[in-house]
């Protein structure tokens, strides 16, 4: 049983300062609150702690028993070896971020020796459990949009026809406005699968986000070194291609088709969505000065590509497969771990999960 004094994970009630990293923590976001010290640590800080110590214990372990068959003329490995912690975000705990500057690409991430990486730290359940409630579930809102459609229907259909409503419901097709909700949540959730992967790089994965004050939502959101990548998954079916418009002599814009239809709508909406992420970090002083910070994307999942086809871009946003999707988030850039902390809390606490 946990004592009343022992740290727990909540919901601040007023902004606060994170006690490991130094980090300010608005209101509203889940952090870890220690009675006791009287402190509060952001969960990541919490996440790194509980993999430093595990580190230190595993090394302390291996020492006392390489201790036992080391050979007479010493250690064969120098001293101050450090083991790595598979799952860990890279970047020094207990030294606040460089708020106040851009970000610079000076502070590489060493390299690791795949024999000195150690077993998965373990970590608090509370923490992984409300670090996945921050994080959201890719999908989500769609697929809750779905089951409303389809009950409502099914309900309306079993209020006409009391005695023959199951016989229509099972030998009728759902309105495809209603079945593309459900496959819009397939395609979500499998681009959210792939994404998902970079968290092991030290990366930042947010799915399904609310954007305040309406009703849609932005599908994924990754905090990578390369930028902060607003993406758009679509399921669509048939080819991607950019056409252009016009004639020779009179040339007019290039437009967005798939599958022969002009979808060009997609690429203008994304618009919005920069600008509320522009919003939620513009408390970050270097955020306004640093220029393609910002990358809107927009992934086609199962859709055809022709045979040399490369990611495009069409008024700012890219657009692409997954695969080229994953391959330019990799991409180096100039963000640190602190930087990508930094973003990722302001944009927990902004856009929540939908």
């Amino acid at each position: 049983m946990t004592s009343a004094t022992s740290p727990r994970v909540l919901r601040l009630r007023r902004d606060d300062r994170c006690a490991g990293c130094g980090i300010d923590l608005p209101a509203g976001i889940r952090a870890q609150w220690d009675q006791t010290r009287r402190v509060t640590t952001c969960l990541l800080c919490v996440e790194r702690a509980a993999g430093a110590q595990h580190s230190a214990s595993t090394d302390e372990r291996d020492t006392g028993a390489a201790a036992q068959t080391m050979p007479a003329d010493g250690p064969t490995e120098p001293s101050g070896t450090v083991r790595a912690t598979v799952g860990s975000v890279p970047g020094p705990v207990g030294v606040a971020p460089t708020a106040g500057a851009p970000p610079t690409a000076d502070a590489a991430t060493p390299e690791v020796d795949p024999e000195m990486i150690a077993e998965p730290a373990p970590v608090s359940i509370d923490v992984i459990a409300t670090l996945a409630d921050e994080d959201g579930v890719a999908g989500a809102s769609a697929r809750r949009e779905y089951e409303r459609r389809r009950d409502k229907r099914e309900e309306k259909v079993r209020t006409h026809h009391p005695k023959l409503g199951g016989l229509i419901l099972a030998l009728s097709d759902e309105p495809q406005s209603t079945t593309a909700w459900a496959k819009g949540a397939v395609g979500e959730r499998k681009l959210g699968e792939a994404l998902d992967a970079l968290r092991s790089e030290g990366m930042v994965v947010l799915h399904d986000r609310r954007i305040p004050k309406s009703i849609s939502n932005i599908d994924h959101l990754v905090i990578a070194p390369s930028g902060v990548h607003v993406i758009d998954a679509k399921r669509y079916k048939g080819k991607v291609e950019i056409r252009g418009s016009g004639s020779i002599l009179r040339p007019g814009p290039n437009l967005l088709f798939v599958g022969g239809r002009n979808q060009t709508e997609l690429v203008e909406a994304m618009a919005s969505q920069v600008e509320v992420v522009g919003a939620a970090i513009a408390d970050i002083a270097w955020t306004a000065e640093a220029e393609g910070l910002i990358r809107p994307r927009l992934c086609f999942v199962d859709a055809e590509w022709g045979w040399f086809a490369k990611p495009e871009t069409l008024h700012g946003v890219r657009i692409g497969s997954p695969k080229s999707l994953l391959r330019e988030i990799r991409e180096p850039g100039p963000m640190t771990p602190d930087h990508i902390h930094l973003i990722a809390t302001h944009l927990r606490a902004v856009l929540k999960p939908a």
